[in-house]
């Protein structure tokens, strides 16, 4: 409902015996929540509250971290009103924003964080070089290191104005199978990389 979220989106996580998962719409301030729900008990908890200047309308689902936290992204709301990386402590429920997107490294995220050798990696939606000299939909994939806080950007996507094997604007995750990620863009020649 409006106060609890409603909208939801993405995935549930499972850890221990609870469920996480997000709304991308209501709440407090419309943005979406952060929730916890117990199948045994079925107990619904709303944890967090999203707001425009944090980051709003949460996507994917929660990836844990070895330091008992919980990393994910949202679309929207930042200082750039483009999505942020944020980290939640389950534990005192405090959350915390550690990047802004923006246009040259990537706007609205639109999956979940994957993780490969202690570090996430991720796709957005938009932004990058090509969308910022085109202003085609295009994209980035990044990796982010939640220990020392820093964001790489991997590659720009391209959208078929290109050529080769490319493609842009992806709505989903990278996926790691072995040591490569795969994944899918909505435009361009590509399709599934």
């Amino acid at each position: 409902d409006s106060i609890n979220g409603r909208n939801p989106q993405g995935s549930l996580m499972l850890a221990d015996t609870v469920f996480y998962g997000f709304t991308f719409s209501g709440g407090s301030h419309d943005k979406g929540v952060l929730f916890t729900w117990n199948p045994a008990s079925n107990q619904f908890a709303k944890k967090y509250d999203f707001d425009s200047a944090f980051g709003a309308n949460p996507v994917g689902k929660l990836t844990p971290y070895n330091n008992g936290k919980f990393y994910a992204m949202t679309m929207n709301g930042g200082s750039t009103n483009n999505g942020i990386i944020y980290e939640w402590n389950p534990a005192t429920n405090v959350a915390s924003k550690k990047y802004d997107f923006n246009n040259l490294n990537g706007i609205h995220p639109m999956g979940y964080l994957s993780m490969y050798n202690n570090r996430f990696y991720g796709i957005t939606n938009g932004g990058g070089i090509h969308q910022a000299a085109l202003q085609y939909p295009a994209g980035v994939i990044f990796e982010y290191n939640p220990v020392t806080n820093v964001f790489t950007k991997k590659k720009d996507l391209a959208f078929v104005a290109f050529g080769g094997r490319s493609g842009s604007s992806s709505y989903s995750s990278l996926v790691l199978r072995g040591n490569v990620f795969w994944g899918t863009t909505g435009f361009g020649s590509g399709g599934l990389f």
